[in-house]
């Protein structure tokens, strides 16, 4: 009972309820202590370790935020401080073999007790330091999400030799680099049986380091990777990197892993990785997103022999596009025809391809590529027009010529068009199977011929250079609503469920049914007259639209959705889904 109050109390008010009972208590914490991060080296990051220590509160973490810059500052701060008691006097440049190693010894000892011993036992302003050192092996017992930052710190660059030995830094400083200190850091939680999620933001440097031959993690469930490179590698010690440590250690996880998503952050051959990496059975998902600057990704086959090789096991392939430089995305659409178009990939059935660098012809090439075995096609972030969308719809229906009635063909997404009823009307008749459809749209429009007519007293703001966009008024938008319920009607249409989204309009009051009654004779037109009288025919209780809500959303976004009364939607059905760049 009190779970279910919870979750109508915003987290910051559950602090305050904490003191009525324990069952407020232990929602309280476990809200407080579920995700926590370690990134500034501050009060809270040192309240948290100490808190930590106790598996009480330790068992209540379930995501972890890691970025070692925080070391950096323990080491910043260390070497401000005044030498330590023990090592102010002189010493003499030992003379003879006897004193040198007893002077070894002695600093090895003030070493030790830097180290390794307890902070209870030494006083000094190297205690938040040791705090950190002694990490508490029980506070991630109950761990599921972990995230690791690191790239754009100093590194132990095997592959880079000092220029000069004046630049090599001292010893003590070399036993307490940042890269020593992170790595025990960052590896431990990766031991731990309950973790199933593991995000690596590293640099190529930090993964030749971490990536070791303990690197192993014992039932992830999802990898997702995004490479930099902090300094310019030659192609031998790339090659090193990413095909002999990165690819053995992803391939000793495919036992439990699902989902792999790779990124790289600049454009960098990243061929290597896909040539060493095993077969893995339970690879269910591949995201990779692709620079439009050459080389993109290295040679476009070795993603292509990958996807071959998981052919019998991938089912949802994501791709999108990134630019970090100046590119052209028309060779980059080169490039994602060689490495998606030679070979057939027998268990997919989810296609999704985002970003606004990805060309339509793509997009219009992977529909016709995919389009006869794939249940969900998602196109994002690119302005649409009405052709493009009835040139796309047309390729899915012709596609999607379902054995039988129970066998619906496909799932669709497709983004920023401007919704009107001849668009609706498309949706119906090249994709009469659509049981779901999610639209996330730019305006409404009562006819497609019709243009957008914003509020005057609302500011308008320039989308990716484009027109201007203020707010739509809600005068046009019942208008678009009253077109649908007196002049359309799809009554035989299969759709359970639609829900649209906006940005462009304040409207927050629910609205009348424009989909669930045929329209009347005097509204319609002759070219929709057969529509109407066919869909009196029909027995459309089970097919029709009942329930209309209009509801602001917490980001100014309003959803209009419509429900079916013939019970839950059927998941294996198919779903539509369009998404806009608003």
């Amino acid at each position: 009972v009190w779970v279910n109050i919870a979750n109508f109390i915003p987290v910051l008010s559950l602090r305050q309820l904490a003191t009525l009972n324990s069952s407020l208590l232990h929602i309280a914490l476990n809200a407080h202590y579920r995700q926590i991060s370690f990134i500034y080296w501050d009060h809270r990051l040192l309240r948290n370790l100490i808190r930590l220590k106790d598996p009480y509160i330790a068992r209540r973490v379930k995501i972890l935020h890691i970025y070692p810059g925080f070391l950096k500052e323990v080491m910043d701060n260390d070497a401000r401080l005044p030498a330590s008691t023990t090592t102010t006097a002189p010493r003499d440049k030992p003379s003879s073999f006897r004193e040198r190693l007893a002077d070894i010894t002695q600093q090895l000892r003030e070493y030790q007790d830097k180290v390794f011993n307890p902070p209870s036992s030494r006083a000094g302003a190297h205690d938040p330091h040791i705090n950190l050192m002694l990490w508490p092996p029980c506070w991630t017992c109950s761990l599921t999400d972990y995230y690791v930052t690191w790239h754009g710190l100093p590194s132990a660059d095997p592959f880079h030799s000092h220029p000069s030995s004046s630049s090599l830094p001292d010893p003590d400083a070399l036993g307490l680099s940042l890269t020593n200190l992170a790595v025990p850091v960052i590896g431990t939680p990766l031991l731990l049986p309950s973790l199933n999620k593991l995000s690596l933001d590293v640099s190529l440097e930090n993964i030749h380091t971490l990536c070791s031959a303990s690197f192993h993690v014992a039932r992830l469930e999802e990898f997702h990777l995004h490479i930099h490179s902090d300094h310019p590698l030659p192609p031998s010690s790339l090659h090193n990197i990413l095909n002999t440590r990165l690819a053995r250690s992803i391939s000793n996880l495919s036992l439990y892993l699902r989902l792999l998503s790779i990124e790289a952050l600049e454009s960098m051959d990243v061929g290597p990785l896909f040539q060493g990496l095993d077969l893995m059975n339970k690879l269910e998902t591949l995201s990779s997103a692709i620079p439009i600057q050459k080389p993109h990704l290295g040679n476009p086959k070795s993603l292509g022999r990958f996807l071959r090789r998981q052919s019998s096991t991938i089912k949802v392939l994501r791709i999108r596009a990134t630019q970090h430089d100046a590119g052209s995305s028309t060779a980059q659409s080169s490039w994602r025809k060689v490495a998606l178009g030679e070979y057939e990939m027998e268990s997919l059935d989810t296609l999704e391809v985002s970003s606004n660098l990805v060309s339509l012809e793509t997009s219009l090439y992977l529909a016709e590529r995919f389009g006869g075995k794939l249940k969900s096609l998602a196109v994002l972030g690119t302005v649409k027009s009405f052709e493009f969308v009835k040139e796309l719809l047309k390729v899915l229906g012709r596609k999607s010529t379902p054995v039988s009635s129970e066998s619906p063909s496909e799932e669709a997404s497709i983004a920023d068009v401007p919704l009107s009823p001849e668009l609706l009307d498309l949706f119906a008749h090249q994709l009469p199977s659509l049981h779901h459809l999610e639209l996330i749209v730019r305006h409404f429009l009562p006819s497609q011929d019709d243009v957008p007519i914003y509020a005057s007293t609302r500011p308008t703001r320039s989308a990716n250079g484009g027109d201007a966009d203020g707010i739509q008024l809600d005068e046009q938008i019942y208008e678009f609503l009253e077109t649908l319920q007196n002049e359309w009607c799809w009554s035989w249409w299969g759709l359970r469920m639609i829900s649209v989204w906006s940005e462009n309009t304040t409207m927050t009051m629910p609205l009348p049914l424009p989909l669930s009654t045929p329209p009347t004779p005097s509204a319609s037109a002759s070219t929709k007259s057969q529509e109407q009288q066919q869909g009196r025919q029909v027995q459309h209780e089970q097919r029709s639209l009942t329930r209309t809500v209009l509801a602001l959303g917490k980001k100014g976004k309003s959803a209009l959705t419509f429900f079916s009364p013939s019970g839950p939607v059927d998941h294996s059905c198919t779903c539509l889904i369009l998404f806009a760049v608003i």
